[in-house]
């Protein structure tokens, strides 16, 4: 063998190859993660006012960050913030903000302009008076 030792090692093509498999599985994994259950139920109008908080988790998951606003003494305001990856392959980078708020644990609103705004919660109506 004229002093070579043969190895058995990969070509670098078919190394190319495994490579450029690993990244295709990884990118099909990141696919359907929580930001593909979020535009999923969105576009089968799925999340709906009046869900409650766990049944919006279940359709889309945990939510990036939650914040919390006492509005009155009768109402805790919750706004879940959503970072959501543009299923668009040029556009991937920059996730778009999907807000839904919720008050006392009842999803009120998918995307308000205005998440602390009295007007998102009907008023309650005023019990009525007993007859003189």
């Amino acid at each position: 063998m004229n002093g070579e030792t043969k190895t058995n090692r990969p070509g670098p093509i078919r190394r190319t190859a495994w490579i450029l498999i690993s990244l295709v599985l990884f990118g099909a994994i990141g696919c359907g993660g929580p930001s593909y259950r979020f535009y999923k139920a969105t576009w089968f109008g799925k999340l709906k006012p009046g869900m409650s908080r766990e049944a919006v988790k279940e359709l889309i998951g945990e939510p990036a960050e939650i914040n919390r606003r006492q509005m009155n003494p009768d109402e805790l305001r919750e706004v879940w913030v959503y970072q959501v990856k543009d299923l668009n392959p040029q556009n991937h980078l920059y996730p778009s903000i999907r807000l839904i708020a919720f008050s006392n644990g009842t999803m009120v609103a998918l995307d308000p302009s205005d998440p602390y705004s009295p007007k998102l919660v009907p008023p309650t109506p005023a019990a009525p008076e007993a007859p003189k």
